[in-house]
């Protein structure tokens, strides 16, 4: 809440570089897992 007001922001800001991230995170960490793990994604 520091850097919303002062800087501007509006929640979509923050749902435009969440939702991408988190996407990217969860593909990430299921191709981390399964690789870790030996479990095929076939």
């Amino acid at each position: 809440m520091m850097v919303f007001g002062p800087g501007g922001y509006r929640f979509m800001d923050f749902v435009k570089v969440g939702l991408p991230m988190n996407l990217f995170i969860g593909l990430v960490t299921v191709g981390v897992i399964s690789v870790v793990y030996g479990i095929s994604l076939s």
